[in-house]
């Protein structure tokens, strides 16, 4: 894949992803972005737009192919503030309508940011680095956003062992670059290339 190149005026700064662990050295699954996961992912949008309390993020794994997906994103959100409202800081794992589900509440500190990340994916291999993969970089870009500079910013994230994630890293980047100040997310792997996420 060609690399793109960042504007030399853009101020540059660097955050790093803690590497993967041996665990998560395994492929991840594939994503679906199909026109029934696009009105399920707009329907668990629309279903949590001002609900959850401020800081907070569901991040929401759903196997495809998806059964009765309006039903099933009606019964997702009700399991989200149920999960909420426990409070628990367990991943809930459950079956909804015939459909594997799995939530992680993450809390961070970037204001506006969206209320869910949605992941329709392919039934293996196991979900949880989708969950992993987002939880890390919700904390990275919370602690880059605080640095209080002026001008366009662009945010180098250097991180070992992640081109396997590049597809899950574009995702997640992409809906939540708005909430960020930077202008561009560039990933920087082990072997030093730069790989633009978000822009």
């Amino acid at each position: 894949m060609a690399t793109r190149s960042v504007p030399n005026e853009v101020r540059h700064e660097v955050e790093r992803l803690v590497p993967l662990p041996s665990r998560l050295a395994t492929p991840v699954p594939r994503l679906r972005f199909d026109r029934v996961v696009q009105r399920l992912v707009g329907d668990l949008r629309a279903a949590f737009d001002g609900e959850l309390p401020g800081g907070t993020t569901a991040l929401v794994t759903l196997t495809a192919p998806v059964r009765l997906p309006g039903k099933t994103a009606a019964a997702i959100a009700d399991a989200v503030r149920a999960h909420v409202a426990r409070a628990s800081s367990r991943d809930l794992v459950t079956t909804l309508h015939g459909n594997s589900v799995r939530v992680r509440i993450a809390r961070h500190s970037l204001e506006h940011a969206p209320s869910t990340i949605a992941f329709v994916h392919n039934p293996e291999p196991h979900p949880h680095r989708l969950l992993d993969c987002a939880t890390k970089w919700l904390a990275v870009l919370s602690r880059a956003a605080r640095a209080r500079n002026a001008g366009r910013r662009c945010l180098q994230v250097h991180g070992q062992g992640r081109r396997a994630l590049a597809s899950v890293d574009r995702h997640v980047c992409s809906q939540l670059l708005s909430v960020t100040p930077f202008s561009t997310i560039v990933l920087v792997d082990d072997d030093g290339r730069n790989d633009v996420v978000a822009s």
